[in-house]
């Protein structure tokens, strides 16, 4: 007996067998990945597989398709979830403080104008001089402006008179510290605002709101005009004449 041949035919159907289990291995694995494919996409299994053979495409692109939807709608969801957080933090975290900060300063504000009210009241009452029962007293020994004289050389220079409509300028005053109920025409005519004498002036020599001597009394600067551009001592008494 030929144990060469014999051992070389083993080896032939050896190999034979191998190849055909390798073939039949290989059809289920693709009949397998066909059927996946069609299942997944709903198209048949035979035009998948001819769109694959003839377009050479890498069956990926469903795939990126649907990591890109996720990378899109997720920022979205995240930037509204941020801005959900963001404003129930403002919400929750600094509307507290703001408003404690917004009465703090209201107080603070009350304060500092009842504080210009008392030193108000205190310079009037030095001023002194004026007073709403109609009595007057002029603490200013020289000249008195008066209708009939017109203009007069008075303790801070020219004084001339006027008579308007002074709503406005008062209400301009509550800056001050003054309101409506402060205005009040005295016994002579002079235009008051509590104890002051209501006068116009040139406001690089009398700031608004400062106090200055006239000869109807203590003035307080409430309104400029055109004569102070050429006049700048000029003193332009309110009076009711």
């Amino acid at each position: 007996m030929n144990y060469t041949k014999i051992r070389t035919t083993a080896h032939i159907v050896s190999l034979i067998c191998l190849l055909l289990i390798f073939v039949v291995s290989t059809s289920k694995y693709v009949a397998a990945a066909t059927q996946s494919d069609s299942t997944r996409t709903g198209i048949p299994a035979k035009i998948t597989a001819q769109h694959k053979q003839e377009s050479d495409i890498p069956d990926c692109t469903e795939i990126e398709v649907a990591v890109d939807a996720a990378s899109v709608s997720l920022p979205n969801i995240a930037d509204a979830a941020a801005d959900r957080v963001a404003d129930h933090a403002t919400a929750s975290t600094y509307s507290a403080p703001l408003v404690a900060t917004g009465n703090s300063k209201i107080k603070e504000a009350e304060e500092q104008k009842k504080e210009e009210s008392r030193k108000k009241a205190a310079e009037e009452t030095k001023a002194g001089g004026s007073s709403r029962d109609g009595s007057v007293t002029y603490t200013y020994n020289g000249s008195i402006l008066s209708k009939s004289r017109g203009t007069n050389n008075g303790p801070s220079g020219k004084e001339t008179y006027y008579n308007l409509n002074m709503s406005r300028v008062v209400a301009a005053m509550s800056r001050y510290g003054y309101s409506s109920s402060d205005y009040w025409v005295r016994a002579d005519g002079a235009k008051m605002l509590g104890k002051y004498v209501m006068v116009a002036a040139n406001y690089n020599k009398h700031p608004k709101g400062s106090l200055v001597a006239t000869s109807l009394g203590t003035g307080i600067v409430c309104d400029t005009g055109g004569f102070a551009a050429s006049h700048p001592t000029q003193i332009d008494i309110a009076t009711n004449w």
